[in-house]
C-alpha cells in the first residue's frame, strides 16, 4: 500500500442524494452545502476509489470533533442520525 492517502472527494450523485436526505431529516436552513474543506485525515478516500459515496458530517455541535481525546458524542444525535440513514437506505 502507499504512503500516499487519496483526497476524500464526494461524487456528485451521491451528494445530491445525501443532501435531499439530510434536508428531509432537519430542513433545508439546517443543511450546509458549502461546508469549507477539512485538512482532517481520513481513509474515507480509499472506499471512493472501490465505489461511488459522500463523506457526511452530521453536526455534533460546538464541541472537539471524532478522534480528538475531548470528543463527546452527543446522544440526542442518534435519532436525528438513524433517521437520515432510513432515509439514505430509501434512496429517494
Amino acid at each position: 500500500m502507499s504512503d500516499d492517502i487519496p483526497a476524500t472527494v464526494n461524487t456528485p450523485d451521491q451528494t445530491s442524494l445525501a443532501w435531499r436526505c439530510a434536508e428531509r431529516v432537519q430542513g433545508q436552513e439546517r443543511v450546509d452545502q458549502t461546508p469549507l474543506p477539512l485538512m482532517g485525515s481520513e481513509d474515507f478516500g480509499w472506499m471512493l476509489r472501490a465505489r461511488p459515496g459522500c463523506y457526511i458530517l452530521l453536526g455534533a455541535g460546538d464541541s472537539p470533533m471524532l478522534h480528538h481525546p475531548r470528543f463527546d458524542f452527543n446522544d440526542e444525535l442518534i435519532p436525528i442520525g438513524a433517521h437520515y440513514w432510513v432515509e439514505i437506505a430509501r434512496g429517494e
